[in-house]
């Protein structure tokens, strides 16, 4: 459960660019 928010901060930081590259925004 310590490497849980670890890779949470990454897929939201993807997520993020993902998002707006689809339009999403």
């Amino acid at each position: 459960m310590s490497t849980k928010p670890h890779h949470l901060a990454i897929i939201m930081d993807g997520n993020r660019r993902w998002a707006r590259q689809r339009g999403l925004s």
